[in-house]
């Protein structure tokens, strides 16, 4: 009986430690998924409107020219975001469109608000840079962001547009 106990026992000590030590891992795993921050709201955005573009029934993107006086950055530049303010200065003072691939876009499944996305070309003077754009086209009108890639840094542009 002695040794029933003993093994009852001891069992029982087992269950314990192996049931506080899933609980100990569960609190971590916990932790490290709070942790995780949305650094959206503090994204410096450049907002822009189109002069003029052009884009088949089906939502392929052909052109979307910008208005320079229009493009403004939607938050205030801090030091470290030199490259963005000198990208804006860039782009104000000199012509800038997107060039579209002639690719048909991919639907979006995502919470983004934009159903259509597609891979083009930001060209500003004479030169191109690889930029995703996610965006809504109807008959005469179109809005969206561009995602610039611009030498490992991306950048945001908003752009809406109206025939």
């Amino acid at each position: 009986m002695k040794n029933l106990l003993n093994i009852l026992g001891s069992l029982l000590l087992s269950i314990t430690i192996t049931s506080c030590v899933s609980e100990k891992e569960e609190s971590v795993e916990t932790k490290t998924e709070n942790q995780v921050v949305n650094f959206d709201p503090l994204e410096m955005k450049i907002q822009s409107k189109l002069k003029d573009f052009l884009v088949e029934g089906d939502g392929i993107i052909h052109s979307l020219i910008f208005d320079s006086e229009s493009i403004r950055l939607s938050g205030e530049p801090i030091d470290s975001e030199t490259i963005i303010n000198e990208f804006v200065l860039n782009i104000q003072e000199t012509s800038c469109s997107v060039k579209g691939n002639g690719n048909a876009p991919t639907l979006n499944a995502g919470k983004s608000g934009y159903k259509l996305s597609s891979d083009v070309d930001f060209v500003v003077g004479e030169n191109n840079y690889p930029t995703n754009v996610h965006y809504n086209a109807e008959e005469n009108e179109i809005n969206g962001v561009l995602e610039i890639n611009l030498e490992g840094t991306v950048i945001q542009m908003t752009f809406k547009g109206r025939k």
